[in-house]
């Protein structure tokens, strides 16, 4: 929605067409961005193809921020530490934000500054990212398991 929301006041309130830097075609829509393009930015607005990466990745990081949330609520939940309801919702938001953040700096770090979406040269580097924040997250796992009282 934020994206959307984005784009309809780049295009109809300011005048802008949506143009990224790394291609110069839309690798979706086939039209040429070059020309809309304002010389010396990066781009400007949100063309399609990083319309539809954002998307992705959102549901991606959606389902894995799902996924620690209810990990973390059940183990909590089960646990005789812990009574109030109120009590595990919070602890899994918490844990899962925090989850969140780390991840987003990994992901930071690998690619080395901002990225465009699924078309930009540094989209080759997901790999060695993907590994590592599945290596961070399996260590914050085992943390979380052992404070919400698991094992």
């Amino acid at each position: 929605i934020t994206m959307l929301i984005a784009n309809f006041i780049y295009v109809y309130g300011v005048g802008i067409v949506p143009a990224a830097s790394k291609v110069p075609v839309d690798i979706i829509t086939k039209r040429n961005q070059e020309k809309y393009k304002t010389p010396g930015t990066e781009g400007h607005g949100v063309p399609t193809t990083c319309f539809i990466s954002g998307l992705i990745g959102g549901l991606f990081g959606g389902f894995g921020g799902g996924l620690v949330y209810y990990a973390i609520d059940a183990a909590v939940q089960k646990s005789t530490y812990f009574t109030d309801p109120a009590i595990s919702i919070g602890l899994a938001a918490i844990l899962g934000v925090g989850v969140f953040f780390i991840n987003a700096v990994i992901a930071s770090y690998n690619i080395g500054g901002t990225i465009e979406g699924m078309h930009d040269p540094k989209f080759k580097r997901i790999g060695r990212g993907a590994l590592s924040c599945a290596i961070a997250s399996i260590v914050v796992g085992v943390f979380c398991v052992l404070l919400t009282g698991g094992i």
